[in-house]
This record gives structure tokens, sequence and C-alpha cells, in this order.
């Protein structure tokens, strides 16, 4: 799902410079710069794999964002945190927040999950930079520049943590209370694929709108932590599976959409199980009934090829949580028989 929202900035107009200034990296094109005419920031962006990327994290003071330890300095090296919410509507006319599908796209072209994070940090800023048991030092290949912004954890104890550390980035995926992000973390040469609370303040990477797509990118393996596909027709497609059913007064189309909006929460369940079962792929068939006001109101898997409670338990776990529309049918109940495949093709 890709969101192109840009709400609060309406009429304003980029500019775009070409700056023939070298990259760390020894694979980055020739950086381009973008100004921010909200408010005259310049950015440095960068093309890989089709895309055309901000090169630094954003810095737009857009209500409720933070720098880090609430100090100017911080927000001037590694940009603002954000919630979810306002991440979505943050980055300037022309770009969007990164989706789930572009940070794909990077992570696979940088090699995939288990080892784009050395290539794609920045090489210098991060703790221990030099190599830390064995991980060897951001080599920033690609001009990315992935700086350790920390995050702000608004309902616990710690309030900003990991500066220098980890560096979290939104994307656009989410369900009703949390959202998808990348992660990487100074002792790691991985990617990491996350899915957490909305309200946790974490960096924004911006995409150029329209800018590159899947087949532009040059994978070398499967992205471990995001690619992994809760996908078949019933997912990633926009139309109801076939061999799926409905009875009740809501449209097949009205399902699906939901389900599309929910499939960032059952691909991180499975992402989770796959890490215990490399081997883990197959088909959850679940039932599930949806009242009048749009609660699911019952959920149970009545097939499954997986084997696998834990990762069936939170599947329903999750359609209960899911909200429809409501409908003005009195007492209208929708029973809905929906297969999820699970495979990492």
């Amino acid at each position: 799902m890709k969101y192109k929202l840009n709400l609060n900035v309406i009429g304003v107009v980029a500019v775009l410079a070409v700056a023939f200034i070298g990259c760390d990296g020894k694979d980055a094109k020739p950086y381009t710069t973008f100004t921010d005419t909200r408010d005259g920031k310049v950015y440095k962006t960068i093309e890989i794999g089709g895309q055309t990327w901000f090169a630094e994290n954003l810095n737009y003071a857009a209500e409720g964002s933070k720098c880090y330890e609430n100090k100017n300095a911080n927000c001037a090296k590694y940009g603002r945190l954000y919630d979810w919410t306002t991440a979505m509507n943050a980055c300037p006319a022309g770009f969007h927040l990164s989706s789930d599908e572009e940070w794909t796209t990077l992570v696979n072209y940088a090699g995939g999950a288990e080892k784009a994070g050395t290539k794609l940090k920045s090489s210098k800023d991060w703790k221990s930079f030099k190599g830390v048991n064995g991980v060897p030092a951001g080599t920033d290949d690609y001009g990315f520049s992935a700086l350790p912004g920390g995050i702000r954890l608004v309902f616990e104890d710690i309030d900003f943590g990991g500066a220098g550390i980890w560096g979290f980035w939104w994307s656009t995926g989410s369900d009703d209370d949390n959202a998808s992000n990348r992660e990487m973390f100074y002792k790691s040469e991985e990617v990491e694929w996350g899915f957490n609370d909305k309200t946790k303040l974490y960096s924004v990477r911006c995409v150029e709108d329209g800018s590159g797509s899947a087949q532009n990118a040059a994978p070398t393996q499967q992205d471990n932590t995001g690619s992994a596909q809760t996908t078949s027709a019933s997912v990633s497609d926009p139309d109801f599976p076939k061999d799926g059913a409905v009875t009740g007064a809501r449209s097949r189309a009205s399902i699906q959409g939901v389900v599309m909006r929910n499939k960032a929460a059952l691909r991180y369940a499975y992402n989770r199980r796959v890490r215990d079962k490399p081997g883990l792929a197959g088909t959850i068939t679940v039932k599930f009934t949806i009242d009048e006001y749009g609660k699911v109101i019952f959920a149970q898997v009545v097939e499954s090829t997986m084997d696998d409670s834990e990762l069936e338990n939170t599947v329903v776990t999750r359609i209960k949580g899911w909200v429809f529309e409501k409908i003005d049918k009195s007492g209208d109940v929708t029973e809905v028989v929906y297969p999820l495949v699970f495979s990492r093709e």
C-alpha cells in the first residue's frame, strides 16, 4: 500500500538543483539537492535502484515532532523524530513517506536484509563504527547515509534513547494501532523489519513521487525481514480471493479493502515465525463474522496447512481487532471465509 498524502503542503513549490558532489559510497551516483520551500532547508537526494530518496533524515518542524533530547544540534545532525501519523504528512510536496515496498526494493538492491545495513549506513557517527564483534563499519556504498537518530518512547520509562546506536524509520504500512518501520543497529549488518506503536517517534526518509519501481531494482537475494509475503491473490491483489466466500450485506470489495489495510500486521507476524521456522509456508483459512457496526464478533481458523498454532492464534487475534465500516442494515451479520497464503516467494 502506497500513500501520497501531502495535505499540509498544498501549493508548495519544490526546487531541485544538481550537486556534483561525491558520496562516501563507491557505487553511488552524484547527489542532487532539493530545497523544501516550507522552511528553506536543503536536502541531498540520491537515486538508488530507480528510486530517488532523501540522502538524509527529514528535518521539518511539523507539529509534534521533536529533536532528540530536545536539542537543536541533534536535529541538525540526525533530523527530527516523528510519530507515525505526523510522518505520513511530513514530507514536502513531490515526495512521500517511504512505503514498505520501496524499502524492500532498496534493501534488495543493497544485497538483501542480512547485509544491507552495512552498505546503507553512513561511514561515520555510529557508535564503534569501525567494527565491533566482527561487524564491519558502515560503507555507505550507495550514498543513502543512514544515521542512528535514536527514538522517543512516549509510554515507556525511557524518554529518548539510542542516538548513535539505533536508527528507526517509519514506513506506510499500518493497522489501527501499529505501523511498520525499518531498523538498523550498530552491532548488526542487517536491516530489520518492525511493527510498532504509532505514538513512538522515529526518523523519516522521503521518496520522490513516481520514482522507480520494483523492476528497476537489481535484487541479489531475498529481503528476509520485509519481503516475506503474507500474500497470494488474497492479500497482494486488490480483488477478493476466488476461493473465499461472503454471506451477508457487505461487499467483497469492502472486505478486501480492510484486509489490504491490515496486511502489514499479518506480514510482521509471519516474518517473526519464519525466523524460528525458516521453511514455514502454507495457507490459513479463517472464518470471521462482522456485525452491522463493523465489529468482528467471531473469528476462528477453519483449515490450515501451516501446522503452527502460534501463527494461527496470532492471525485470529489480529482479525478480531479489525474494524469495518458501519452499514445501514439493521441486524446484519456478514460471515466471511478467507484463505491467507503465507509464502516467501
